[in-house]
Parts: C-alpha cells; structure tokens; sequence
C-alpha cells in the first residue's frame, strides 16, 4: 500500500450551496489523512464560494480558487493545473463519497491497472452495505474486450476513478474545451492512451452521486445528439485501433452499443413537437455514416440478432410518432 503517498482530491464548486457542506464532509473526514482538497469555486452566486472559505479556515489541507464562470471542464481541468498529489480523484460538489473511499483505492494500487470505483445513487444509500475486506469484491476488464468496460458505462465518468497525475501533466491530458456533451469520455480516452490496459473495478458502491438535479442536459432533447453519438463511437473507435484492439469483439460490441444508444437518444425526443420530430430525426438516422457502418458489419458476421435491435429501434421511432 503506498501510505505516504499524497492525493489529491478536485471539487469544481458551482451554485450548488445547498448540498456543498455535506460533501465536504466527506472528504475531509476521509480515513486517508495525508490529501490535498482543491476547491474549484467556478463563479458562483449563491455563496458556495464563502463556504469553500470557511472549509479552508478549519482544514489547512483545504485551498480554494475563486474564477470567472467557465464550466464544470475548465474547473477540472484548473484541480489538474493545481494538484501537486501523485494521485488525483474529482468529486462533484452535489455528490458524496464513503469515509474509506482514499483508502481503499490505495490498498488497491499497483503500476499495471487502472482503479475505479462502484457509485450509486445517492437515495439508495448503500454505504452500510460496504465491506472492509474490498479484496473479494473486484472485477477485471481488459482492452480486448473494451466494449464491456464501455457497456458498463465504466468508460465516461470522471468521478469514480483513481488518474495518477504524473500522467496528467505529462501529456498535457485535459477536458476539452466548449463541450457540454461527451466531454468526459474524450477525457478519458485521452488518459487511458498513456494508462495501463487493465483496469480494475472495485465493486463497491464508494461513491453517492444525486440523480439529474432540474436542467440536466442528460434530460433534454438536442439537435446535435447524433451528431456528438459519431463524434464518440469515433473517437472510442480510433483509440482501440492505435491500441490494435479493434477486433471482432470490440468490433461487434462497439457496433452494438452504438444501436443501442441511438435508440436511447431518439428516446429522448418524446417531449420534443412531433411535426418538428418528423423533418429532423428519421433522414439523420436513415443518413447516419455509423449506423450504415454497423448495417455492414452485421452483414459481414450474419449476426441476426442486430436485425431485432433495428427493429426495436424502429419501431421505437414509429411510436413516437416518427
């Protein structure tokens, strides 16, 4: 275990006054001790930045930096500038963590994987339910079978992975700037080019996230949502092949997948006006290069199983009024 190792814990802080202290608390009431805690305050207006101060007051392991409103991206991507810890963890300021979760990562450490946690959402409250011995309580995924980490939906968030922070600054690794959608999943693929090929799960709900707080864009339908699906599906795509992996099992998983998320997000078209529906959805799906890509593959292994999810996907489409 490597205890004297120093970790870095990134909060970026925006408007979110009536959930922040809680998650303060968490952190710095980790088992852990030896932690940086950087407070990203990202303009706020509400006075979450005078609480980030007050937590700075009683907790010398505490610094906060107070910008210009810029986003949740430039927020993390300032915790990364700022870290001086080998290791590095975001926290989302509306989000809580377990007491041991600094510990148990570090149990886990070693130079060949790379470590995540199980999260949960915040109403379950399943933190009684976590053992001490975390040991048994793992699960491996490999590069050759990528698609399954991505499934899992292990692939895209920041917050419930361990980064070493060497990494980070070594190849100038940052979240994209400008994007409200996607933009941790390109992270990530940035991170995991210069990571270790396996990664390990730790499976234990160690992370409480709040489901969809009002103005979540996973709620909201976008004009764009297609397009920023192919941006992705390419950008996982194109990092399996540098890493030669892009074979028949990642090849077919990933194709899959990428059905299935489509129909997901025509689903979330069902409070958008149905005339509007009509002119915009169904050329971009009928048009979609990915979608005609995935059609090629399912002819090339005979696959007829992806036929049902076409299927599902129009008819999906039809009861919505498409």
């Amino acid at each position: 275990m490597a205890v004297e190792s120093k970790v870095t814990i990134a909060v970026p802080v925006y408007n979110v006054k009536q959930y922040l202290r809680p998650c303060l608390e968490s952190v710095i009431q980790q088992s852990y001790k030896n932690l940086e805690i950087l407070l990203v305050d990202d303009g706020s207006t509400d006075g979450s930045g005078l609480i980030c101060d007050e937590y700075a007051e009683r907790d010398d392991r505490v610094r906060v930096f107070h910008t210009e409103n810029q986003g949740v991206s430039e927020a993390r991507n300032r915790g990364i500038t700022e870290a001086s810890g080998e290791y590095l963890i975001f926290v989302d300021a509306d989000d809580e963590i377990h007491k041991d979760l600094v510990m148990i990562y570090m149990n886990q450490v070693r130079p060949d994987r790379v470590l995540l946690c199980g999260f949960t959402e915040m109403e379950l409250d399943l933190r009684k339910s976590v053992m001490e011995n975390s040991d048994s309580q793992v699960r491996e995924y490999s590069l050759a079978h990528f698609y399954e980490f991505y499934a899992d939906n292990l692939a895209n968030s920041p917050v419930n992975k361990l980064y070493r922070t060497g990494l980070l600054k070594k190849y100038g690794i940052r979240f994209p700037k400008g994007k409200s959608m996607g933009e941790d999943l390109l992270f990530n693929l940035q991170y995991f080019r210069h990571a270790p090929k396996q990664y390990l799960l730790l499976e234990l709900p160690l992370y409480y996230y709040r489901q969809d707080r009002e103005g979540s864009l996973t709620t909201e339908y976008r004009k764009d949502m297609f397009e920023v699906q192919q941006e992705l599906f390419d950008a996982v795509k194109v990092f399996l092949q540098e890493k030669k992996v892009w074979a028949e099992e990642n090849r077919k998983g990933m194709y899959g997948l990428y059905w299935d998320r489509l129909y997901m997000t025509a689903a979330l078209c069902r409070n958008y006006e149905k005339q509007q529906r009509k002119k915009e959805m169904l050329p971009v799906i009928l048009k979609d290069r990915v979608w005609n890509e995935a059609w090629e593959a399912c002819r090339e292994y005979g696959i007829c199983t992806w036929k049902r999810k076409l299927k599902k996907i129009m008819i999906g489409l039809w009861k919505m009024g498409i």
